[in-house]
């Protein structure tokens, strides 16, 4: 029965009484490792610490090195050190997002990735190809890992010593045992890329306080934005919107988008709730809901599964390599218990018409038009591979 959104909202906060100190059982499970990662990581009852994305910088938050295979390794190396001060380890890393500059850059991280970890407990592994906040970095990376609960009560930032980007920015974040929520990617005009930023920035408060939730529950903020060269205006932007609180785990990505200069897309921590279903999929006001993607899905589930993200090659043309694709996803997902009806969060990058016209017409015959996933959509430069032009990256839960 389709519930009006005032009525979903109350079913939502009603449960915000439930006792959340049930014993879950913990674990980390790899679904079909390969060589340097693995196709799924399954994680339930961890609490998840997510990074900002972080650059192949060297302790005078230089980048020294001059050579794509030298950053790759620095990269790997401020990765530990990173894991490190968040208060986890490598065994504890279930995801890494990796932003390089080219398929040969993608290519040195997988070799890296196996000689990091030994070939074992591999993470699922995301690419793009972009351009960086840095213009002289080849490769960036921001990760997910998972951790025994610590029993807090709200989100909790830090900062690491050593090489930082900006000030003011928190390069991790620890997620408390509760639910989590999903924006889908919004996006405002502007006259210029900082006034589409504030205006962007607006417009998810908006989004927040229907959720009844605040900025201090934001545990990561991913921008999508054109030119790069010009974040220092989305940076300008944000810290405005913080305030005196350090900025939660940032990342950015450059899109070739020739309309709207920027899209953001947040993820928010909330205290358990109670649901009969493990998906909430929420319109907020002023909104309309789409067949293909939720404007919010709120997550109330003790397990998530983390994909690596799928691409192909497209020489057979867009629409199968799309096919290959979600019949690819299909299959991991049902390996973990799941199906598209379980999706939270898909990102879809595409680096042709072609691709996203392709991406356009399979997400209907896939999707349960009353619960897609949030979903960010970003024109880019390249997946980082040299013959693919379409790479979806999902996060999911179980099915019941």
């Amino acid at each position: 029965m389709k519930l009006k959104n005032h009525l979903l909202f109350t079913f939502i906060f009603v449960g915000l009484a439930i006792d959340s100190t049930k014993a879950v059982e913990e674990s980390i499970r790899r679904v079909a490792p390969r060589t340097s990662y693995s196709k799924a990581v399954v994680v339930t009852g961890k609490e998840l610490i997510q990074s900002a994305q972080f650059y192949p910088t060297a302790d005078d938050r230089k980048i020294t090195a001059d050579s794509a295979a030298a950053q790759v390794r620095q990269i790997f190396e401020n990765l530990s050190n990173m894991l490190f001060e968040a208060g986890a380890q490598q065994t504890d890393l279930v995801k890494l997002n990796f932003y390089v500059a080219s398929p040969e850059v993608r290519r040195l991280a997988i070799e890296q990735l196996r000689v990091w970890s030994g070939g074992k407990d591999l993470p699922a592994v995301s690419f793009v190809q972009s351009r960086l906040p840095y213009e002289e970095s080849f490769i960036a990376c921001d990760f997910v890992s998972a951790v025994a609960p610590a029993g807090m009560k709200e989100p909790s930032r830090g900062i690491r010593d050593g090489s930082r980007t900006w000030e003011k920015h928190a390069d991790f974040c620890q997620i408390p045992s509760g639910d989590l929520i999903y924006i889908s990617g919004q996006a405002k005009q502007g006259d210029d890329l900082g006034e589409a930023t504030r205006a962007t920035l607006e417009s998810l408060e908006q989004t927040l306080g229907q959720l009844q939730r605040s900025k201090r529950d934001i545990v990561q903020i991913k921008c999508f934005l054109n030119p790069m060269e010009k974040v220092e205006h989305v940076t300008e932007q944000i810290h405005v919107f913080f305030g005196d609180e350090l900025v939660p785990p940032l990342s950015h990505v450059e899109w070739t988008s020739t309309g709207l200069p920027i899209e953001i897309e947040m993820v928010v921590a909330s205290p358990p709730t109670d649901a009969e279903n493990s998906i909430t999929v929420i319109t907020p006001k002023g909104m309309t809901h789409s067949p293909v993607f939720s404007r919010v899905i709120w997550v109330q589930s003790d397990t998530h599964i983390f994909l690596s993200s799928v691409s192909d090659d497209a020489s057979d043309g867009a629409v199968r390599e799309a096919e290959s694709v979600f019949k690819e996803l299909k299959m991991v997902l049902n390996e973990c218990n799941s199906d598209f009806r379980h999706l939270v969060k898909a990102t879809y990058y595409v680096s042709s018409n072609a691709a996203s016209s392709a991406l356009n017409e399979i997400r209907p015959t896939l999707y349960d038009p009353k619960r897609p996933p949030a979903a960010s959509k970003a024109a880019v430069r390249g997946i980082g591979l040299d013959v693919g032009e379409l790479s979806v990256d999902l996060i999911a839960v179980p099915r019941k």
